[in-house]
This record gives C-alpha cells, structure tokens and sequence, in this order.
C-alpha cells in the first residue's frame, strides 16, 4: 500500500496537488504545517479583476501586475484576483500568465488550458 511505508524516512518530501503530504521540507516545514493550496476548480483564471468575466481589461491589469510587481499600489489586486491571475498554476503571478492570458484573448489557444 502506498499508505504504509516500511521505513519511515521524514527526510523525502512528498506533495500531491501541490499540497506536501509526506517528510518535512528543507526549512523543516512538515506536512501538518504547510500551507493548503486553494484547489484549481475555485480559480476562474484570467478573471484577474474578479468580475467573472475574462476580457482585455483582465490582460491590462495583469500586465500592470506583471510591471509593477504583485501587489498594485492601488489595491485593486484582492487575494481572488491573485489566485484567477496564475493562469499558468505554477503559483507566480509573472509574464507567463499574462503570455498565457493573451493567447487566450487572441483565441490562440482554449480557455481550458488556462490553469494547466
């Protein structure tokens, strides 16, 4: 079983889903203390302003993220706005997913690839 280990070594780390599941990281972070990874079906990605809508003023205000880093002075960024902006899901919010938004804009690509 998967479950069970023969040997129990907290040296390996384990994570499923982005979610460590098994052995305690480099900075000794075990599984009962690391964070929970909001699941990706809670994500509208690309819905950066969180108005469940995803069209060219998402790309703009992402790219002011991008630009000015990923909090805006403004404010405008809740912590939604940041989870719909990680369309790449690799948890940073960088030019990839404003490349990835883009795309989709451009009708390059589907918006389920958004998130992947």
């Amino acid at each position: 079983s998967l479950n069970v280990a023969p040997v129990y070594y907290d040296k390996l780390t384990m994570y499923v889903e982005g979610q460590q599941v098994w052995g305690v990281d480099p900075q000794g972070v075990g599984p009962e203390d690391s964070p929970v990874v909001e699941p990706a079906d809670k994500a509208m990605y690309g819905d950066v302003d969180c108005n469940k809508a995803v069209n060219v003023v998402d790309a703009v205000l992402l790219a002011r993220v991008v630009a000015e880093g990923a909090d805006l002075k403004d404010g405008e960024l809740t912590a939604e706005g940041k989870l719909n902006a990680d369309c790449k899901f690799d948890g940073v919010v960088d030019k990839d997913d404003l490349t990835m938004l883009v795309n989709y804009l451009a009708a390059k690509i589907e918006y389920s690839a958004l998130g992947k």
